[in-house]
C-alpha cells in the first residue's frame, strides 16, 4: 500500500527523504496532479537499501566446556545496523595475535562452539560483525583456557598391607588431584591436594579393605 508521501510544488523538482532507515528498501511512485485529477509519471521507483557497516559487537564471553571445547557467546551492537553474520577470529598465542588467517563465520547466531581445541591452552578471541557495506570493528578481545584432558593410565597396587602406590601418565595438566574412597560410588576424599607429580603412597590403609 502506497501513501501520499510529500506534495511538490510546480516549481519543484527534486525532494531528499530523510525518513528513510538503514538496511531497507523503499518504493516511490510519481503523480503529477492537476485541480480534480492526478496522473502517474514514474514508478515505482525502488531505493536502497543503504547498507553501513555494523558498530562493535558487545559482552564477548569465552567458557571452556571441554579439553577439546570452548563456547564463545556475544550480544549484537546495541545501536545501528544490525550484522549479516559474525566473523571470529582467534589465536593461541597471545591477545594481539597472530590470527588464525580463516575465520568462523557465523550467521544468524550470537553464539559458537569452538572445537577440536589442544587441552590445558589458552585461547584468545575477537569477534567482528558484518553487513553487505563491510566489517565493523573489532570486538573487545576475551579469553580461555580449554581445560586439562583427563589423565590416561591410572593404576592402584597394593605394596604392603598398609600402603598403596597410584600412578598415572602425566598429560598436559598443571596438575593433579587424587580421592579416595571405600565405595566406588563415592564419598571421594582428596587425599594430599594438588600436586605435579604422577604418582603417590596413600599410607595407613587397612588390609582387608578394598579402596577405589
Amino acid at each position: 500500500t502506497y501513501r501520499v508521501h510529500y506534495f511538490a510544488s510546480p516549481s519543484e523538482t527534486s525532494y531528499l527523504d530523510e525518513s528513510v532507515e538503514d538496511d531497507k528498501s523503499y518504493f516511490y511512485k510519481l503523480y503529477v496532479y492537476y485541480e480534480e485529477d492526478y496522473e502517474l509519471v514514474d514508478g515505482p521507483i525502488t531505493v536502497g537499501p543503504k547498507y553501513t557497516t555494523p558498530e562493535a559487537v558487545q559482552d564477548l564471553k569465552a567458557t571452556p566446556v571441554s579439553y577439546t571445547q570452548i563456547d564463545l557467546s556475544w550480544n549484537p551492537p546495541s545501536s545501528g545496523s544490525t550484522p549479516d553474520g559474525y566473523l571470529i577470529y582467534f589465536s593461541d598465542t597471545g591477545a594481539s595475535g597472530p590470527l588464525d588467517p580463516t575465520p568462523i563465520d557465523v550467521k544468524g547466531a550470537t553464539s559458537c562452539s569452538h572445537t577440536g581445541r589442544e587441552p590445558n591452552t589458552t585461547y584468545y578471541y575477537k569477534v567482528v560483525g558484518y553487513t553487505q557495506a563491510g566489517n565493523g570493528p573489532d570486538s573487545s578481545v576475551t579469553s580461555a583456557k580449554a581445560n586439562p584432558a583427563k589423565p590416561t593410565g591410572v593404576d592402584a597396587e597394593g605394596i604392603s598391607e598398609s600402603e598403596i602406590v597410584i600412578d598415572w601418565d602425566k598429560g598436559s595438566a598443571d596438575g593433579y588431584y587424587v580421592y579416595r574412597s571405600t565405595d566406588p560410588n563415592g564419598p571421594f576424599t582428596d587425599l594430599v591436594g594438588q600436586t605435579t607429580d604422577n604418582t603417590i603412597t596413600d599410607t595407613g590403609r587397612d588390609s582387608d579393605t578394598t579402596y577405589y
